[in-house]
């Protein structure tokens, strides 16, 4: 299926009846959703949204991807801005507040992504996989960039990368898990030790 709903249409639909997914388990039962209200809100047409989501794996493969391909654009676009020359943690500091300007847009949103969807199907665990992939690949071309800077020991990053999406993945699942989640620093600070451990480990001081 290509889903021709934007992520703010997406959205908006989805914060008044998020909690309906965020109480009910993993179901994934293809029963049509009562979406006329829902669809209402998002400003698009009723049948348009059933013709789009028949089920609520359909709703999660799409938040899911629009929200990790929002994540993906913004960080790399943020990468950009800076110079070859930064050091490491001005680097992953700027990749992180890049990365959370999407996650915190919409608090119900990080929580379908990394809490609700991963496992839930067996097409959202692939999917999930997928998206671990390209951010391993974004980790990985980052740390290959401070071996090149000589802040980071030469050697195969491509496992290291994969278990740190896993270990910033829990991160988020701890932070969504808990009805008085820990603040978004405290996790922000978390996820910028791991990076800078696992990239620099070995290599001399910066």
């Amino acid at each position: 299926m290509v889903c021709t709903l934007e992520l703010g249409q997406t959205s908006r639909w989805i914060r008044s009846p998020a909690r309906r997914l965020t109480s009910s388990g993993s179901s994934t039962e293809r029963t049509p959703w009562p979406t006329r209200s829902g669809a209402s809100r998002a400003s698009v047409s009723t049948r348009n949204f059933y013709e789009e989501f028949a089920s609520k794996e359909e709703v999660l493969l799409t938040l899911h991807d629009q929200i990790n391909a929002s994540g993906l654009a913004t960080v790399t676009a943020a990468m950009k801005e800076l110079s070859a020359d930064d050091p490491a943690p001005a680097r992953v500091n700027h990749l992180l507040d890049a990365f959370w300007t999407v996650v915190s847009a919409d608090p119900r949103l990080p929580r379908l992504a990394y809490v609700e969807a991963p496992g839930a199907t067996p097409a959202m665990q692939d999917q999930h996989r997928l998206w671990m992939n390209r951010w391993a690949a974004l980790i990985e071309t980052e740390a290959h960039e401070a071996v090149k800077r000589g802040t980071a020991p030469r050697r195969d990053y491509r496992l290291i990368a994969i278990g740190l999406v896993g270990a910033i993945t829990g991160l988020l699942r701890e932070w969504q898990a808990h009805s008085n989640p820990r603040p978004p620093d405290e996790i922000k600070e978390a996820m910028s030790h791991l990076l800078l451990a696992a990239i620099t480990c070995g290599s001399h001081p910066f």
